[in-house]
């Protein structure tokens, strides 16, 4: 088992870690993707609805269901029906112009609209592959979401396994932890990942990144878990037991926004490699 590791903005991984594919934004206002990327080597961060959009492109113009779904301020709802999933496909699509990628990670809907998630997301696959998209799908837990706590993975990979969904899951640990109020909290911890066991084989990419105080994104896990030694290394103690082992390979996101003043972002992604290393991870 390995990690491959993916570039994350201009994020610099140690020097003997070298990413083939990196990340690159493809949520609503952006209209065309950078012309100097090679196919299969870039995974599509789509759109995640956690801000406004100004909805003022050439290309979302041609959608108006994406459009008229977004709240009154203008923030994007995702998935609210068979035809959103459509156009969603189809904006992809223009946007790729010709290119494919490696992968597209996408995001869940609002808790009271993840019933109907499974027929749409059909739809939007379907309508991806008759275009000759082959890529890997991804889906990422987002708090407040309908993909959010252990119980919403537990009944959501299911759902992947009994309806044949072309879908694997992202773990975005800290958003989960932070769900979860495992932070702090070692016996919650060691639930959230003594939980995972039952769903792993779904499971195909990580997310890792600190937090300072209330600033998410930032940071290493020496700053996620508040210095706390023992949190830090029962986490990676359980992931090792969860992955190391696996017969696959996962992708690694490291979502590293800001470093701070005794650390900056390539030494919290530094210090992030060290330690996955430190318990028996290999990047390939």
């Amino acid at each position: 088992m390995h990690l491959i590791p993916i570039k994350y903005h201009n994020l610099n991984y140690p020097i003997h870690i070298k990413p083939t594919i990196k990340e690159v934004a493809g949520h609503f206002d952006i209209e065309f993707l950078s012309s100097d990327l090679k196919d299969d080597k870039f995974s599509l961060h789509t759109e995640y609805a956690a801000g406004l959009r100004r909805f003022d492109t050439d290309i979302i113009q041609s959608f108006p269901e994406i459009i008229s779904s977004s709240t009154n301020r203008g923030v994007p709802r995702l998935w609210t029906s068979e035809k959103w999933a459509e156009e969603f496909a189809q904006f992809l699509i223009g946007l790729f112009d010709g290119k494919h990628p490696h992968i597209i990670e996408i995001h869940p809907p609002r808790i009271n609209e993840f019933s109907n998630f499974s027929e749409r997301y059909k739809i939007f696959y379907n309508e991806l592959q008759s275009n000759n998209i082959k890529s890997k799908i991804l889906i990422e837990n987002r708090n407040g979401f309908g993909l959010s706590g252990i119980d919403n993975f537990q009944s959501f990979s299911k759902i992947i396994d009994d309806d044949k969904l072309n879908l694997k899951l992202i773990l975005d640990f800290p958003q989960l932890f932070n769900f979860e109020e495992a932070r702090t909290d070692i016996k919650k911890l060691e639930q959230v990942m003594n939980s995972i066991d039952g769903f792993k084989h779904n499971v195909d990419a990580f997310h890792i990144w600190g937090q300072v105080g209330g600033s998410s994104h930032r940071g290493d896990l020496n700053d996620y878990f508040n210095n706390n030694e023992s949190m830090k290394n029962k986490f990676l103690k359980l992931l090792a037991k969860l992955f190391v082992n696996s017969d696959k390979d996962i992708y690694f996101i490291p979502e590293i926004n800001a470093g701070h003043d005794n650390c900056t972002r390539e030494k919290c992604l530094s210090n992030i490699v060290e330690d996955l290393e430190g318990v028996g991870f290999k990047f390939g």
